[in-house]
C-alpha cells in the first residue's frame, strides 16, 4: 500500500489531497472506511474514484482563494495549518489496518 500526500493551489481554491494507491482488492475496503475517517477528520471529505479503480484521491478544499493575491495568503496556510494534522489523525488507524493485511 502507497501513501502520496499532496498539496495543490489553484487560481481560485487551495486543496490538500491524499492520494491512497490500492491494490484491487483494498480499493473497497478504503472507501468502507469513508464515515470513520470523516468522522476524525471533522468535516465532509471530498471522495474520488478514479477511473482505474485502484486509486482514490480524498480531498478537503478551500475555495474563493487565489495564489496570486497576496492577501488570501493568510487564509490559505491556516487553512493547510489545520488540515495537515486532521488528516493525519483521521487517516493514521485506516491506514496501519490496511497495513496489517
Amino acid at each position: 500500500m502507497g501513501l502520496i500526500v499532496n498539496h495543490f493551489s489553484h487560481i481560485q481554491s487551495t486543496t490538500f489531497k491524499e492520494l491512497g494507491f490500492r491494490e484491487r482488492g483494498h480499493l473497497q475496503e478504503w472507501i468502507a472506511n469513508k464515515e470513520s475517517i470523516e468522522s476524525a477528520f471533522g468535516k465532509p471529505l471530498i471522495w474520488e474514484r478514479l477511473n482505474d479503480n485502484v486509486t482514490a484521491r480524498v480531498k478537503y478544499e478551500l475555495s474563493g482563494v487565489s495564489i496570486f493575491n497576496e492577501e488570501n495568503w493568510e487564509r490559505m496556510i491556516e487553512f493547510m495549518k489545520n488540515a495537515v494534522p486532521k488528516f493525519e489523525t483521521a487517516f493514521k488507524k485506516p491506514i496501519q489496518e490496511l497495513n496489517k493485511k
